[in-house]
């Protein structure tokens, strides 16, 4: 049994208008926020095994390049479809013990908060 929990974030980006690229832009940095927080947490508490971002951002792919995560573009002429992707990020990564968050979701969580939370799932 594992004894580390996988993180998933998705982050999606529409560009159909300008208020949907503002709000799309606030998603990728709350993501590289949220993602930046799991990888102190990974380094320092050992209680993470892989960190997985599922996004359509270009932005998102280019600005987190190097980091240690697993990035998963989103296929562009795919409809997008929320519990299958999941299932297939699930299935893909044997994923066993799941924190799953929106990418725009983890803006106002604190680094302890997130401690707790990962505890709560171990």
């Amino acid at each position: 049994m594992n004894s580390k929990v996988d993180i998933l974030l998705m982050a999606g980006k529409k560009n159909k208008s300008e208020p949907a690229k503002m709000v799309s832009r606030a998603i990728e940095l709350s993501t590289k926020d949220t993602i930046e927080k799991f990888l102190k947490i990974k380094e320092k508490e050992k209680t993470i095994d892989k960190i997985v971002l599922s996004t359509n951002s270009e932005v998102l792919i280019n600005e987190l390049k190097g980091k240690s995560i697993i990035i998963e573009p989103d296929e562009p002429q795919k409809k997008f479809h929320f519990g299958k992707k999941l299932k297939e990020l699930i299935n893909k990564y044997k994923i066993e013990k799941l924190f799953y968050m929106g990418g725009g979701s983890g803006v106002l969580l604190k680094i302890e908060d997130l401690k707790n939370i990962i505890k709560t799932v171990l």
